[in-house]
Order: structure tokens, then sequence, then C-alpha cells
């Protein structure tokens, strides 16, 4: 795979941000350097360098059964805009190399945003996430049913939040999401953030439960009852109500713990999302 990939960068190298440098093949190399596979996650990534500088990074799958995954990954960086001083990795160009869906795209550079300077940019981190399109919504008793019916028989707390869901009335808007918007994936270097693996983008698709991630990931949020005593700042970001907002805090908690330790169910409850969404 890596003599293919070899070729391929050869062959592209014109979309790439180093292309007025004249490509010489004994100084281009391809490096594997991350494998991944949780559940239905299946992706390999390499790193490409000329002459010890980084070119970019590409992806690929481990079985062509997963090349519209990762397409999907491509069109929703591809969606995304640059936003002030937030960015998203810019991909280069896609290609079909024996059956296997592969692309390249920016190296995202620098490390992963400490949380004190991630509080610096939360409002801003809000902001860009507001930008982000939404069209349709789902009702919190529609939502909980779902839940509920997927809820793994020993896990009482996603039982209880889902039935809390369920208690309240109100109407979810539909919007695309990153769906994993922690903060391993805020990369920070000079003052830019970089928005990185977009893998799961839309697998939870309610507008602003990205900003739910962030902010809970940037604060000592434990429980719900942290986390209500920050709803009104939370409500002040996005304009979402304190109902709304403590149902989003409850369907990451919900969907943080199915794809961690129940990953089967986790990806049965997102099938259950797109299927309402596609009536």
């Amino acid at each position: 795979m890596i003599e293919h990939i070899t070729q391929l960068i050869e062959k592209n190298w014109k979309y790439l941000p180093v292309a007025q440098i004249p490509c010489e093949k004994e100084a281009v190399f391809v490096t594997k350097f991350c494998q991944r596979i949780v559940g239905k996650d299946t992706k390999v990534l390499f790193l490409v360098t000329h002459k010890g500088t980084p070119v970019c990074v590409v992806k690929t799958t481990r079985d062509p059964d997963f090349n519209e995954k990762l397409r999907h990954e491509k069109e929703s960086q591809e969606k995304v805009a640059v936003f002030g001083n937030i960015s998203v990795p810019e991909v280069y160009f896609e290609a079909m190399v024996g059956g296997h869906c592969i692309y390249a795209e920016e190296v995202a550079q620098g490390k992963i945003i400490p949380k004190k300077t991630a509080r610096k940019f939360e409002k801003k981190v809000v902001d860009f996430i507001a930008g982000f399109s939404s069209g349709g919504s789902m009702s919190s008793k529609e939502l909980a049913s779902i839940f509920l019916m997927f809820a793994p028989p020993d896990s009482t707390l996603i039982t209880e939040l889902a039935r809390r869901i369920q208690s309240k009335d109100v109407l979810l808007k539909k919007g695309f999401t990153h769906s994993d918007f922690e903060r391993p994936n805020i990369l920070y270097r000079s003052g830019l953030l970089h928005i990185i693996d977009w893998g799961r983008a839309g697998d939870v698709p309610f507008r602003f439960i990205d900003a739910v991630y962030v902010i809970v990931g940037n604060r000592n949020i434990k429980n719900l009852e942290d986390w209500k005593k920050i709803i009104p700042e939370f409500t002040l970001y996005t304009g979402v109500d304190g109902a709304t907002a403590e149902v989003l805090y409850c369907i990451m908690v919900i969907c943080k713990t199915l794809r961690k330790k129940y990953p089967e169910r986790y990806f049965a409850v997102v099938d259950g999302f797109n299927e309402y969404f596609r009536r």
C-alpha cells in the first residue's frame, strides 16, 4: 500500500501545498503511523513527507466495505468553512487504489488544546458550531423511544437519562455535527485551532450537541446536577432554552456511554437516527 500511495502522491503532486517543488521520488517518504479499529470504524493513516517536511496525511480503509464512511468523512470536512482562527484540515484530492477509497488532507500540526486555552476560545468555538447547517427536527419523546429500544438491560444510567428525555416536551433541531468535539480533536498552534477527525460527523445529528461536548470537556462537569449550574451560560451561548440544554446533555452522556461500553448498540442508535430523518 505504501508503494501505491507514493505513486499516487507523485501523480497528484500539483494538488499539494508543495506543488511548486519539483517532485523527486527518492525524497518522498510515506509512513504508516496510525491504525484504528473500534466497532465499525476501520481506518489506516499515512504521513507523507518531502525532504523531511510534512506534506499531507493520507487516509484509507482496511476494508472497501467502509469506503462510503471514509467519503462521508472527507465530504464533512469540505462542508465546514474556515472560521476566523478556527480551521479544518483541507482536503487535497481523492482517489481509488485497489478498490479502496483514499484521500489526502492537510497536516494539522499543533498540540491538544489545554483546558486553560480551551476556556479562552470556548465562545468562539461555539460560534463556529453555530454556523453548521441545520434542518428538520425530532421530538424528545421520539428520541427517547430510540434510546429505550437499544438501552442495555444492565445500564440504569442510560435508562434513567432516556426517561428524563422522555419527560421533556422539546423539539430538537437536526443539524450537521462533528459528534466527537472534545479536546483531543482540537489542536492548538500559534493562536490557530485545527478541528480534526471528522469520522463520526453526523452520528449524533442534533444542533449544538457539539457545544455540549466542548463545554463538558473544558469544565469539571461530572453529572447532570453540575450541568444544570451552567445551563444559563449555555443558553446565553447558543440561544436554546433550558429544557433543550438539559436534553442535549443527556443525549451526549448516553451516546458517549454506548460508544465506549456498548459499541454495537451505539451504531444501532445512530442507524435509528438516520432512519428517522430519512422518513
